[in-house]
């Protein structure tokens, strides 16, 4: 997994003109680093990057994969820990809903955005999102793990990072559509969102009616 981000990001960063002499692993790293601690550089980057659709498409699918492989393992282990797995049951599923979510939402975002003289397009919002769902796993990772050393506060740690991939998110599409206002990129973010939750209320109903 860390291989196809360093592949993604490697050939990236190749063609990339802001990108200059950093190799990709070095480029991760400190992408990683920046999206925790300074979203709105690490946005800047990911969007100069220039990533190619195939690009996107193939981190964001892999990471999807390997999000819900990781929810599965941690379900085996620990039943019921996971709900969308006693929801869906199918990895298939839940792999569906992810992305025909993600992909509505960052195209729900790219248009509201774009009427409200925002910049960005759905290929840098795509960007955006895919990377993010690089932060996601690593985040899923850390609350798994505090999940099984610290269960009482487990609970209080997943809605502290709820609230940081958040503000993480919002920064991004500030970023991506140039807005230099956080609520406005807060109203836009949340509009677009309403297009994945109708995505999932469809994906839902239809997943129930075909078991």
């Amino acid at each position: 997994m860390v291989r196809g981000v360093y592949l993604v990001f490697g050939g990236g960063a190749a063609r990339g003109a802001a990108a200059g002499p950093m190799t990709g692993e070095s480029m991760i790293k400190r992408l990683l680093q920046d999206s925790f601690s300074k979203p709105r550089e690490a946005a800047q980057e990911v969007i100069a990057i220039n990533l190619s659709y195939d690009a996107i498409f193939s981190l964001f699918l892999a990471m999807v994969c390997a999000s819900t492989a990781l929810m599965f393992t941690i379900d085996f282990i620990l039943p019921q820990s996971a709900e969308a797995v006693e929801i869906l049951g199918a990895p298939w599923k839940i792999c569906v809903v992810i992305f025909v979510v993600t992909t509505a939402v960052a195209f729900g975002i790219a248009w509201i955005g774009e009427k409200l003289q925002g910049l960005g397009d759905f290929k840098s919002i795509m960007a955006l999102m895919a990377w993010m769902q690089v932060l996601q796993f690593a985040l899923q990772i850390i609350s798994y793990v505090f999940l099984f050393i610290m269960p009482p506060v487990s609970a209080f740690f997943q809605v502290a990072l709820i609230g940081w991939s958040f503000w993480i998110f919002i920064t991004f599409i500030d970023v991506a559509h140039g807005f230099d206002n956080m609520i406005k990129a807060t109203f836009v973010s949340l509009l677009g969102s309403m297009l994945g939750v109708l995505s999932l209320a469809m994906l839902t109903t239809l997943f129930f009616l075909g078991a």
